[in-house]
C-alpha cells in the first residue's frame, strides 16, 4: 500500500476498518440494517443515509416477499463503476453458488458521464439471460410465456398469486415525451 505525504495514515486505517466492517455485514434485512447502523454509530458517523435502505425494505413489504427471501449484503458491489446508490442482485436456490439471474441499481450520473448536459435520475437492471435459460427446466424457476402490462404498481401481490407476471412503466412512453 502506498501513502501520499498529505495522507493521514490513522484516518486511512480507520476508513479501511470501517469499509471492512461494513462489507462483512450480510444476512436477514432487519438484522443486517441494525448492525450497519451500530457500525456507523461506533465510528461516530450519522446513520441517516441508511434510511434509504430502510425505505426500500419497507416498499418491498408491499409485494409480500417476506424477509426470508431477501438478504441484505453491505459488501455487494456490482462490477460497473457508474452506480451511485443501492445495487442489487437476483439469485435463485436452483442456480450454482455465485451465479445470479441478474442485477442492477441506481446510476444517476450515467447520462452526464456519457456526455449529457444534465443528470438524469435512473434505476435499471438486466437479466443474465444465459443463467435463466440454462435453468429454465428447473422446477423451481418459472419463466413467463407472456407479460401483462399494468398502468402502475397497483396490487402486485394478488396478480402474482394468480400466476401472472406484471410489468409497469414509471415514466410515460418516449412517444408521449416528444
Amino acid at each position: 500500500r502506498r501513502l501520499e505525504g498529505v495522507d493521514d495514515p490513522r484516518r486511512l486505517e480507520r476508513a479501511l476498518d470501517l469499509v471492512g466492517r461494513l462489507a462483512a455485514i450480510a444476512g436477514a434485512p432487519l438484522e443486517a440494517l441494525r448492525e450497519a447502523r451500530e457500525t456507523a454509530v461506533a465510528f461516530r458517523l450519522d446513520p441517516a443515509p441508511l434510511a434509504e435502505v430502510q425505505e426500500v425494505l419497507d416498499r418491498l413489504q408491499a409485494y409480500e416477499l417476506g424477509s426470508a427471501r431477501l438478504r441484505l449484503d453491505f459488501g455487494l458491489a456490482r462490477g460497473i463503476a457508474y452506480y451511485t446508490g443501492l445495487v442489487f442482485e437476483m439469485t435463485h436456490r436452483a442456480l450454482e453458488p455465485g451465479l445470479s439471474l441478474g442485477g442492477g441499481g441506481r446510476y444517476d450520473d450515467l447520462v452526464t458521464a456519457l456526455g449529457g448536459k444534465h443528470p438524469v435520475p435512473a434505476l435499471g437492471f438486466a437479466y443474465t439471460l444465459e443463467h435463466a435459460l440454462v435453468q429454465r427446466d428447473v422446477a423451481h424457476l418459472v419463466l413467463p410465456d407472456e407479460v401483462q402490462e399494468l398502468p402502475g404498481l397497483d396490487e402486485p401481490p394478488p396478480r402474482r398469486r394468480a400466476g401472472r407476471i406484471a410489468a409497469t412503466a414509471i415514466a410515460p412512453p418516449a412517444a408521449e415525451l416528444a
